[in-house]
C-alpha cells in the first residue's frame, strides 16, 4: 500500500464504513479530492487570465501577454472538460459506493439472521419452562390461597383478601425484574421477596395453631 492509499485508508469516512465498503468510499475520496483540485487550478487560470486581458487585447502582434492569453484560453477549456470528466467519475463512484452499502447491510442482516436462527432453539426451550412456570404459579398459588382461606375460616391466620393484596404486591416486584408493567398490579415492594411473603404467612398459620395447641396441652 502506497503513501496515498494508506492516508485514504485511514480516513475517518472510510474507517466509519463497514468493511465490504471501504474500498469503494476511497474511491470516493480520491476523485473527490482530483475533482477539488481541478477546480483550483481551473480558478487559478481565470484569475491570471483576468489579470492579462487588458494587456493582451490592446497589444498587437505575438507579445508575451497574448501568447499566455491563447494559452490560458487552451488550459481552461482543458480543466473545464476534465471537472466535467471528474464529475461524472465522482457521480460513478458515489453509485458504487451506495451498491456497495447495500451489500454491506444485507450481508449483515443475513450473519444476524444466522445468529438469531441459532438462538431460537433455546427461545422455544425458554417458552416451554416460562409457560410451565407460569402454570404452576396459578395451580400452585390457587393452592396457596385456599389453604389462606381454610385457615383463616377456621380463625387462623390472615384473611385470604390481604393475603391476595399483598401477594399482588410481591408478585409485581418479582416481574419488575422483566420490565413488566402491569397495571393492575401495585408498585413493586423492596422489603418483600415472593418466598418470604408467602412463607411468613404460613409461618403466622404455624404459630397462630401452635399456640392453641399448647394452649390446649397447658389446660389438660
Amino acid at each position: 500500500m502506497n503513501a496515498k492509499d494508506s492516508r485514504l485508508w485511514h480516513a475517518t469516512e472510510v474507517r466509519a464504513e463497514p468493511p465490504a465498503s471501504q474500498r469503494a468510499m476511497m474511491s470516493v475520496i480520491e476523485v473527490r479530492e482530483k475533482l477539488e483540485a481541478a477546480h483550483d487550478r481551473l480558478q487559478a487560470t481565470n484569475e491570471e487570465r483576468e489579470a492579462r486581458a487588458l494587456d493582451g487585447m490592446l497589444e498587437r502582434g505575438e507579445t508575451p501577454n497574448r501568447r499566455s492569453l491563447a494559452r490560458l484560453r487552451t488550459d481552461g477549456a482543458a480543466l473545464e472538460e476534465e471537472i466535467k470528466d471528474l464529475q461524472a467519475a465522482l457521480r460513478g463512484a458515489e453509485k458504487y459506493l451506495d451498491q456497495a452499502r447495500q451489500r454491506a447491510a444485507k450481508s449483515a442482516r443475513r450473519d444476524a439472521a444466522q445468529k438469531v436462527l441459532e438462538s431460537s432453539q433455546e427461545m422455544f426451550e425458554a417458552a416451554q419452562l416460562f409457560s410451565e412456570c407460569a402454570t404452576a404459579l396459578v395451580v400452585r398459588g390457587r393452592r396457596y390461597l385456599d389453604l389462606v382461606d381454610q385457615a383463616h375460616r377456621a380463625g387462623f391466620g390472615a384473611s385470604k383478601a390481604l393475603v391476595a393484596a399483598n401477594l399482588r404486591r410481591s408478585l409485581s416486584g418479582a416481574l419488575h425484574a422483566l420490565d413488566m408493567h402491569l397495571g393492575d398490579l401495585q408498585p413493586p415492594s423492596s422489603r418483600i421477596e415472593l418466598g418470604t411473603l408467602l412463607a411468613s404467612y404460613a409461618q403466622r398459620v404455624a404459630d397462630e395453631a401452635q399456640r392453641v395447641l399448647d394452649e390446649g396441652e397447658e389446660a389438660a
